[in-house]
């Protein structure tokens, strides 16, 4: 058995002499009830967010393979230059997300519970702490947002692909929107902070563990946003506080709202922009410092 100065999950998830039965296994995560080792820990968290990465990788392509073909015998000529101007072929790559997204929570819910021996949100830490609750967390998001705009007002750069995607189709803009809000901050915050952290502090101890999940977090977003280096610099800073709330609070809904709120903001702004005529107006303007167009450039 664990002390709960050992284990991964929060403390007042620990066993209490006198506690039993069926309210025992409820408040353990896996880690306190059957011992797992450390480097085990690590080892399958590695695993889980490298499988998270390769089916980024992979799925979309895959989802997209039959319209390249379909596009090859009709006489097309593909290019990434006429791959990229394809609307077609971005939603399908966008929609393959999706899958990427279900299947990546699917091997956390198997690594977190152990193929549902254990409650998973329990485990997880999908609960609040007294100093850090729901306001709070929306509190910090909006700070966050707004420290990406100062941020974006002095380093804007050049546009990224992800503003290309957005800026293709309205249906592809929608359906970023929807992954921004609906699969995104709940997979990322699962795979990175929650299964990723949870097992490299116990190794690493929580300062390293903070600055290997918040590189890894920045450096596969990096792609998507090279060379901005404005955007890729709010993508640290997004990933640092949202990992340093996790140390703070051993606690993954705060990380998860906060995402959320942000990823939200952006979403709606995606979504409804155009129809609102201030903003449109706005959006029509070419200027990095703007704060719309500095919202359109964030991370979904």
């Amino acid at each position: 058995m664990q002390t709960p100065h050992d284990t991964p999950y929060p403390i007042e998830q620990i066993d209490r002499p006198g506690t039993t039965g069926p309210d025992l296994e409820l408040r353990l995560g896996p880690a306190d009830l059957v011992a797992r080792p450390a480097r085990s820990e690590v080892a399958l968290a590695l695993l889980t967010w490298f499988s998270s990465v390769i089916l980024l990788l992979l799925i979309p392509p895959i989802l997209s393979l039959p319209y390249l073909l379909y596009r090859y015998q009709n006489g097309g000529f593909l290019t990434r230059e006429t791959l990229i101007a394809d609307k077609t072929f971005i939603f399908l790559n966008i929609v393959g997300v999706i899958p990427a997204h279900v299947i990546t929570f699917a091997i956390a819910w198997a690594v977190v519970t152990r193929f549902g021996r254990f409650s998973f949100w329990r485990v997880i830490g999908w609960d609040w702490t007294p100093s850090f609750r729901f306001w709070k967390s929306v509190g910090l998001a909006i700070a966050l947002l707004i420290a990406g705009i100062l941020i974006l007002s002095r380093f804007g750069g050049p546009p990224t692909d992800m503003e290309k995607i957005i800026m293709s189709s309205r249906l592809n803009a929608c359906t970023t929107a929807f992954l921004a809000t609906v699969t995104a901050p709940l997979v990322e915050e699962v795979v990175y902070r929650g299964v990723l952290y949870s097992a490299l502090q116990r190794v690493v101890g929580v300062a390293g563990a903070v600055f290997i999940v918040m590189s890894l977090f920045t450096i596969v977003h990096g792609p998507e946003y090279w060379p901005n280096f404005g955007v890729l610099s709010t993508i640290l800073l997004l990933s640092f506080s949202l990992t340093m709330v996790r140390a703070r609070t051993n606690r993954l809904l705060p990380c998860y709202v906060i995402h959320l709120v942000f990823n939200g903001v952006q979403s709606f702004v995606i979504v409804l922009g155009p129809y609102l005529p201030d903003v449109n107006r706005i959006l029509q303007r070419s200027s990095g410092t703007i704060l719309v167009n500095a919202l359109l450039r964030f991370h979904y």
